[in-house]
């Protein structure tokens, strides 16, 4: 007699709210993604872009990344899943502790997402991205620029701190000061 499901195909997992991305990743069974996103730093789009281009590029989305739509639901097989996410899909961003405020969120260290930094600072989220496209490398002079893959604007703390506090004291610089020079590359 052959088997539809292998053995952790059988376990429907029930996601807890306060499980931690790693007690959720250590599950062994099947998690509605709807279920998933609650847990992980992700968003369903990403999931689904992924799967997306596996079967661009001839693969097997469930067999490389466990993920599948049946119906009108996404579900992810944990065992597969789980490697793939800490490969391919975990976030190249630490999130904002919704406690900080924004002296403490100027002294991490790390990438945030613009989308929740911007609202510890004086600033809009428009305002910062507009900034970032007038400049060359946005990313070694404010600490602000759109990651290519992922298609979000993100925070290097460190600079954007730099950046702030130098614009903070001495006011706004022409663009021209803004640039790197020799003397910024140390």
């Amino acid at each position: 007699m052959t088997h539809v499901f292998d053995r952790d195909e059988r376990i429907r997992i029930e996601v807890q709210a306060d499980w931690s991305v790693e007690t959720l990743l250590k599950q062994v069974g099947m998690v509605p993604l709807r279920d998933a996103i609650k847990i992980l730093p992700i968003r369903s789009a990403d999931v689904v872009r992924a799967c997306h281009e596996l079967e661009k590029a001839g693969k097997d989305a469930y067999l490389v990344m466990g993920a599948r739509k049946l119906w009108q639901s996404w579900i992810l097989r944990m065992v597969v899943f789980a490697p793939f996410y800490r490969a391919k899909l975990m976030p190249k961003y630490q999130a904002v502790d919704p406690s900080w405020d924004s002296e403490t969120v100027l002294n991490q260290v790390g990438t945030f997402l613009l989308s929740e930094v911007y609202r510890l600072t004086p600033f809009s989220a428009h305002q910062l991205r507009h900034q970032c496209q007038l400049l060359k490398d946005s990313r070694q002079v404010m600490g602000v620029y759109k990651h290519p893959e992922l298609k979000r604007y993100l925070v290097d703390m460190p600079v954007f701190r730099r950046w702030l506090k130098k614009l903070w004291t001495e006011g706004t610089p022409t663009l021209s000061e803004q640039s790197p020079s020799s003397k910024d590359h140390k």
